[in-house]
C-alpha cells in the first residue's frame, strides 16, 4: 500500500497484491483528522490499524514460507512455488552478497560516496568488476556492497541514472512517519522490502530501492537492529528518541544553513578585487563567523586547539573545493583578504603580538600626560657633551648613546647614556608586565613590533636628535691599560648630537675629521674595553633596596633570552622569505656568482650566492674546490615553502 503525508493528513492506497480484499475501501482515508471531525473519522482510523495488522500478518507468513521452501524445484512446480523460490534466491543474494552478472547494486566507493552500479564479471576469487552510474568501471569487494536491488537480473548500465532519479523522486521522509507509528505500537521490526510493501504497496525493484534509500538516510524514525550481508532489519525508535532526534535535526538544519551562508560569504570575498575585500577586523563582527575564521587560521599555522577546530576547517576547505592542507587554508585566507599576500606565518605560529590592547595603550597615554619627574632635582646637565647614537639603519627606537672626552692626564672618560625608561614605567606596573611578557621588541624586514606601546617606545623612551632627553648615565674613567679607574652612575639630561648607522660611523672614523675627535676617542676606548658592558640600577641610586633579587634577575634574564632567541629565529626566517621572494621575481636568464663553502656528498656543495648573501645547495662540476667561485642560475624559488633550486651553468 502507499501512504503519503500532507500536512495533517495521510493518503492510503491498498496494495493490489496483498490487500485485494480491501479494494472496496475508500481511495482516500484521513489518518490524522482535525479535532473538529475526530468522532466521524475514529472508525476509519481503526480500519487502518486493522488493515495494518493484516499487512504485518501476511508479511510474517511470507517469512515463514521462505524458510520452508526447498531450493531445488522440478519443472512441474507451480507458479506460486516458483515465485517463492525467486524470493528465496533474492534472500540468498541479499544475505550472502552472492553477486551475478547484471545485478543492480549499491556500493560504498569511499568514505563520502555511495554509488549505484551493475555487476559485470568476477575479478579474482571474491572481487567483482562493476560499472557505476558515472560510467566508471572498478573492482569492488563484497564488503563494499550496501544493497542489492531485488527482482533485477540483467540491468543495463545506461539506465542507472534514470532509475536513480525515479528513486530520488520517491524520497519523501514523511512516508516513514506512519509506518514508524504503527510498527512502534506493535513492537514490530521490518526489512526494506516489507517497508516498500507498506509505504508503496509494491516490492518492485524501484519501490524496494526507494524504501532502502529512505531507511538508509533516515536519522529519526528507524535504527538498524541486525545486518546480514546487504540485508538490514530495522526497528522503530522510541517516542522519546524520535522527539530528541527531531529537535537535533532541526538544530542541524539551522547549522547547515548558517554554514552555507558562511561559504557564500567566503566565495563572495574571494571574487572581489583586492581593494574591495572585507577588512580583517570585519570578520570579527559576528561570533559564529569569527569562530570559523579562527579555526581556519589555526589550521593554517598547524595550531588547532581541538578536534572541533580541525574538523571545522576541514569542512570549510572541502566545501570550497580545496585540499585539506595547511597551504590550502593559507591560500583561502589570503584570497578573501584576511591574510596579506606575504603573511608571516612564523610570526603567527610564535604568537608574537603585533599590536597593543586598548587598555595598555590608554595606560601608556596616561603616563605620557604625567609631566612630573621624581628624579628631576638629581639630574646632571650633560647637554655640553657631544652625544653619538649609533645603531642599525632600520632601527626605529634609539635607547642608548655614547660620549667620550680626554682628561688632562690623558685618561679617557666614557659616558654611556641609556634612555630613562623608569621615568615613565615603574617595575610591576601594567605596562611593565606587558613588556616583560613580550620580552623584546621585534624587528622584521616589513615591520617593527615594540614591546612598549609605540607612543612610548618611539617617543618618550627614545633618544631624539637635538631634543632634551632624560637618561641614566654611566661615567667610566679608564686607565691606560683599559682597566676601570673610576665609575659613577647618575640621572642626567642629554641632547643627542648625531644619529649614526654603523656604516656612517665607520666612514667618519675613516675620514679622521678634526671636528669629530670625540668619535675617535670613543673608538680608542672601545679597543681598550672591547667587551665591557654594564646595566639600569635606579633604585640603588635613590638609596633604596634593588627592586629585584639575584634570583629574580636570573629568572627574568632566562625569560628574556628565550624570547630573544625566538625573535632572532623569526628575523632570520623572515629575511630568508624575502630573499627567496626577490629571487623568484628575477628574470629567468639572470646569473649569480656563488662561492663554494663545503661539500656534503659527492659533488653536492653548499654555495653562497654572493650578490644576495644567501646560502643554497647545488651539484658542481668535477674539479671544483672549496673557495672556488661558480656561476649558477635559480631554476625555482618558493618563498612560502622555503624551497629553492639552484643549478650551475657555464660561464659566459
Amino acid at each position: 500500500m502507499a501512504i503519503r503525508a500532507v500536512n495533517n493528513c495521510s493518503f492510503f492506497r491498498p496494495s493490489p497484491s496483498l490487500f485485494s480484499t480491501y479494494r472496496r475501501l475508500p481511495s482516500v482515508i484521513r489518518f490524522h483528522p482535525p479535532s473538529s471531525c475526530y468522532g466521524c473519522c475514529h472508525t476509519q482510523t481503526r480500519s487502518i490499524k486493522s488493515l495494518f495488522e493484516t499487512v504485518m500478518e501476511e508479511l510474517k507468513a511470507k517469512r515463514k514460507r521462505r524458510k520452508k521452501v526447498v531450493v531445488s524445484v522440478n519443472a512441474s512446480a507451480s507458479s506460486s512455488n516458483a515465485e517463492l523460490l525467486n524470493e528465496v534466491l533474492t534472500e540468498e543474494i541479499l544475505v550472502n552478497r552472492s553477486l551475478q552478472k547484471g545485478l543492480l547494486l549499491e556500493f560504498k566507493k569511499d568514505s563520502d560516496r555511495i554509488l549505484l552500479a551493475v555487476a559485470q564479471r568476477p575479478d579474482g576469487k571474491k572481487n567483482w568488476m562493476v560499472s557505476d552510474q558515472n560510467g566508471v568501471s572498478s573492482s569492488i569487494k563484497p564488503q563494499q556492497v550496501t544493497y542489492i536491488v531485488p527482482g533485477i537480473s540483467n540491468f543495463d548500465q545506461a539506465n542507472i541514472a534514470g532509475f536513480l532519479q525515479k528513486a530520488q523522486d520517491n524520497m519523501d521522509p514523511s512516508l516513514l512517519e506512519f509506518a514508524w507509528s504503527e510498527l512502534l505500537e506493535k513492537n514490530k521490526t521490518v526489512t526494506v522490502e516489507e517497508m516498500a510493501e507498506i509505504i508503496f504497496g509494491s516490492v518492485e525493484p524501484l519501490e524496494s530501492y526507494s524504501a532502502h534509500l529512505l531507511l538508509s538516510k533516515d536519522e529519526v524514525y528507524f535504527t538498524v537492529l541486525e545486518t546480514k550481508g546487504s540485508r538490514c532489519i530495522y526497528g522503530p525508535r522510541s517516542s522519546e528518541q524520535v522527539e530528541e532526534l527531531i529537535h537535533r535535526k532541526a538544530a542541524k538544519e539551522i547549522a547547515v544553513k548558517e554554514f552555507q551562508e558562511f561559504i557564500k560569504l567566503l566565495r563572495s570575498a574571494k571574487s572581489m578585487p583586492s581593494q574591495d575585500k572585507p577588512s580583517k577586523s570585519s570578520w570579527k563582527d559576528e561570533e559564529k563567523i569569527w569562530s570559523r575564521i579562527e579555526s581556519l587560521e589555526a589550521y593554517a599555522i598547524d595550531a588547532c586547539k581541538s578536534d572541533e577546530q580541525r574538523e571545522t576547517a576541514g569542512m570549510i576547505l572541502k566545501e570550497m573545493g580545496l585540499a585539506k592542507t595547511t597551504s590550502s587554508a593559507v591560500k583561502l585566507l589570503t584570497d578573501i583578504g584576511y591574510f596579506p599576500v606575504h603573511v608571516n606565518l612564523d610570526l603567527l605560529k610564535m604568537k608574537i603580538p603585533t599590536d597593543h590592547s586598548e587598555k595598555i595603550t590608554s595606560a601608556a597615554q596616561s603616563l605620557l600626560s604625567d609631566s612630573s619627574d621624581p628624579d628631576e632635582v638629581n639630574r646632571k646637565n650633560l647637554t655640553n657633551l657631544k652625544v653619538y647614537a649609533i645603531d642599525v639603519d632600520e632601527a626605529d627606537e634609539l635607547d642608548d648613546a655614547l660620549s667620550a672626552t680626554k682628561l688632562q692626564d690623558g685618561r679617557i672618560n666614557v659616558w654611556i647614556h641609556v634612555a630613562d625608561a623608569t621615568r615613565y614605567v615603574q617595575p610591576g606596573s601594567i605596562v611593565d608586565r606587558e613588556a616583560m611578557r613580550r620580552g623584546t621588541s621585534v624587528f622584521l624586514p616589513t615591520a617593527t613590533y615594540p614591546m612598549f606601546p609605540e607612543n612610548l617606545a618611539m617617543g618618550a623612551m627614545s633618544l631624539r636628535q637635538g631634543e632634551l632627553c632624560n637618561a641614566v648615565t654611566v661615567s667610566v674613567v679608564l686607565h691606560d691599560d683599559g682597566s676601570i679607574a673610576e665609575c659613577s652612575v647618575f640621572n642626567s639630561v642629554i641632547k643627542p648630537t648625531y644619529m649614526l648607522t654603523y656604516e656612517s660611523a665607520s666612514e667618519l672614523l675613516h675620514l679622521n675629521l678634526q671636528e669629530e675627535v670625540e668619535l675617535r676617542t670613543l673608538y680608542e676606548a672601545a679597543k681598550l674595553r672591547l667587551n665591557w658592558r654594564r646595566q639600569q640600577i635606579k633604585a640603588f641610586l635613590r638609596g633604596e633596596p634593588p627592586p629585584f633579587t639575584p634570583g629574580n634577575l636570573e629568572g627574568i634574564g632566562a625569560g628574556v633570552n628565550e624570547k630573544a632567541r625566538e625573535v632572532r629565529k623569526l628575523g632570520n626566517s623572515s629575511l630568508r622569505y624575502w630573499i627567496l621572494e626577490y629571487l623568484r621575481k628575477q628574470p629567468e636568464a639572470r646569473r649569480y656568482r656563488a662561492l663554494v663553502l663545503k661539500f656534503f656528498k659527492g659533488r653536492l656543495a653548499a654555495l653562497l650566492l654572493v650578490e644576495v648573501g644567501f646560502q643554497a645547495t647545488a651539484w658542481v662540476s668535477v674539479g671544483t674546490q672549496i673557495g672556488d667561485e661558480v656561476v649558477v642560475k635559480v631554476e625555482e624559488s618558493h618563498p612560502r615553502d622555503d624551497i629553492i633550486y639552484v643549478k650551475e651553468v657555464a660561464r659566459d
